[in-house]
């Protein structure tokens, strides 16, 4: 799967169950959801046919969702944007190094 389609809704106003799934109709190749939170957030994994307008492809998301209110960002899966990244040092790596654990 080249491409990534994410939807993202408000937490209060949580995605309706079938989002998902009338998402994954409007995109070409389309795999399984992932849900990166349960009613908040979800990816779906596509391979478009030939040259692909993310913006294109983006509306006719919409489109099949008919106003549902989610936001959506269609991207190459290789740049996808990750909301957390994972820290490089561990909350214990830092107390050792500022408290010098291990330092006589």
């Amino acid at each position: 799967m080249t491409h990534v389609a994410t939807l993202v809704a408000n937490p209060a106003q949580r995605m309706p169950d079938d989002v998902a799934l009338r998402a994954a109709g409007a995109l070409p190749g389309a795999g399984g959801a992932a849900w990166l939170d349960p009613g908040v957030a979800v990816d779906i994994r596509f391979t478009p046919v030939g040259e692909a307008d993310n913006r294109i492809l983006g509306d006719r998301v919409r489109a099949a969702l008919g106003g549902a209110c989610v936001d959506v960002v269609v991207q190459k899966a290789a740049e996808k944007l990750y909301l957390v990244r994972p820290a490089k040092k561990t909350y214990f790596q830092i107390l050792r190094n500022k408290l010098k654990w291990g330092e006589r």
